[in-house]
């Protein structure tokens, strides 16, 4: 049972655009995000990485590949790690900036730590900011006999990328991160409904504010170069789902 209702979920998830995927997401994000790639210093980031400005009464949120330890920055901001996903450990991270306006912000990673990262601010709506309200995470090494067919096989290639349900309320800010793991670049296509921030055609960052409350699948599909099915052989996914919280 369990398994038909995972296959419906997908279904809806790799279909085609809706209204709110059509629906244009001015108030998403509050900057342009910035990427930040790996360096030849044995490809960590260190301090090379960090937002050019900050606005106050913003959210900052990072997604970072092979981040476990945490981040700190420049200002001296508190950085709570809010997920990760497998065995490459691409972590989500959030913050609320403080400081006043035009303020840059580097983001200092452990040593051997942070290949490349994603760099998003989000604005706080009112009295309220941005927090982690709870997430999901799937893999290649067991999400793929999901599908039927054989299509995909666990452990193998697979175009298919997702990870299980969550449900949440209305306006709530959802945040996929997906990575093929994969040698060359291909064409990474976000799942239903969510808006691609950023993808160098292995690892992306797509978001989505949720039009109505109910339950929501993080998903991507991974097209070769020449927009041929394929690529992912090593995919990760996750989906984080984060609330307004009050602010007293």
């Amino acid at each position: 049972m369990i398994r038909i209702l995972i296959l419906a979920f997908l279904g809806f998830a790799f279909a085609g655009p809706t209204h709110a995927q059509i629906a244009k997401q001015s108030v998403l994000p509050a900057l342009t995000p910035v990427y930040c790639p790996r360096t030849a210093n044995g490809g960590f980031l260190g301090t090379t990485c960090g937002y050019p400005y900050t606005i106050q009464g913003t959210t900052g949120i990072v997604i970072a590949r092979f981040s476990l330890t945490g981040i700190k920055d420049s200002q001296a901001n508190l950085w709570t790690r809010d997920q990760c996903t497998g065995y490459t450990v691409n972590c989500i991270y959030h913050t609320q900036f403080v400081l006043p306006n035009n303020q840059g912000d580097t983001l200092i990673f452990p040593p051997n730590e942070g290949f490349d990262a994603v760099l998003l601010m989000y604005a706080n709506i009112g009295n309220t900011i941005w927090t982690f309200d709870q997430g999901s995470t799937g893999d290649y090494s067991f999400s793929n006999s999901f599908f039927p067919g054989g299509v995909c096989v666990n452990g193998g290639n697979c175009p298919y990328w997702w990870a299980p349900p969550l449900e949440v309320n209305a306006g709530e800010l959802l945040i996929e991160d997906g990575d093929s793991n994969a040698s060359g670049a291909g064409i990474i296509i976000p799942g239903m409904g969510f808006n691609m921030e950023y993808t160098n055609g292995s690892f992306c960052v797509a978001d989505m504010l949720a039009p109505v409350s109910g339950v929501y699948i993080g998903s991507m599909q991974s097209n070769n170069i020449d927009g041929t099915q394929g690529g992912g052989s090593h995919w990760l996914l996750g989906i984080a789902a984060f609330q307004r919280t009050v602010v007293q």
